[in-house]
């Protein structure tokens, strides 16, 4: 009988503990995910899969405005998804993998970016220059 006690107090231990981290780990989570957000439905296909594909059929319904909304969803919701879809063992191994989302969703966005605006300059200075060549003559 003391054996059932001690495994009932040990499983009670156990769930306390959980309880406790999953109070910790829900302050760990609520907070914005810049890779689900850039990323949008590349980033739900290993998070649910069903989901990536119905967005992108909508994407092509929609002309890419569902792919605003749902950037903002993941943006919002993307970590509580991602925790509770998949397994992680602890909240660095989590917050690693976010991590590195997020470093390639800005790199994506900034490198292009930057060539864009080098390029517009590099267009603006050149008409510039051919309008006063054209008006020196």
């Amino acid at each position: 009988m003391t054996l059932d006690t001690d495994k009932d107090k040990d499983k009670e231990d156990t769930d306390n503990y959980f309880e406790n981290q999953n109070d910790y780990i829900s302050d760990e989570i609520n907070s914005w995910n810049w890779g689900a957000f850039f990323w949008n439905w590349i980033w739900l296909i290993p998070i649910n899969p069903t989901f990536a594909i119905i967005m992108c059929f909508a994407n092509m319904f929609t002309c890419g405005l569902s792919t605003i909304v749902l950037a903002f969803y993941l943006g919002i919701k993307g970590n509580e998804m991602a925790w509770e879809r998949k397994k992680y063992r602890n909240i660095e191994e989590f917050q690693e993998e976010q991590k590195k989302w997020t470093l390639t969703g800005w790199i994506c966005v900034f490198i292009p970016t930057f060539i864009n605006i080098v390029t517009a300059s590099l267009f603006i200075m050149l008409f510039f220059a051919s309008f006063i060549s054209v008006l020196n003559k």
